[in-house]
Order: C-alpha cells, then structure tokens, then sequence
C-alpha cells in the first residue's frame, strides 16, 4: 500500500509540474501579445508621426514659394 501510495504521490507531482509550465506558457503568451499590441500602436504611432512631418514640410514649402512669388511681384 505505501509503494502504491508513492507512486502516486510521484505521478501527481509530475502532473502538477506540467501544469505549471503550461500556465507559465499560457502566462508568456499573454505577456508577449501584450507587448506586440504596443508595438504595433508604437509603429502607428511613428506612421502618424511621419506623414505629419512630411504634410509641414509640403505645407512649409508651398508656404515658402508664396512668400517669395509675392516678394517678386512687390519688386
């Protein structure tokens, strides 16, 4: 009786292990789709960034070329 008693003790063990493991898995998954979801809002972020950058740019160009047509048309 107290080797069948071990043996399952043993076993019971083993299957708390493993499923330890596997909720510490599960707990990386999470972890790591948590922190690809930031990075994906980060990179739209920096998107939104540039083509803000890019828009003042054009708009100080084309700002820049009426200044100086209308400093031409003075002169």
């Amino acid at each position: 009786m107290k080797l069948h008693t071990l043996w399952v003790i043993k076993n019971v063990c083993v299957v708390q292990q493993v499923i330890q493991t596997r909720l510490e898995e599960v707990t990386i998954k999470e972890e790591a789709k948590k922190r690809l979801s930031r990075l994906n809002k980060l990179l739209r972020l920096g998107d939104y960034i540039v083509m803000s950058q890019e828009s003042t740019k054009e708009a100080l160009t084309i700002t820049h070329k009426a200044a100086t047509e209308n400093v031409k048309d003075k002169t």
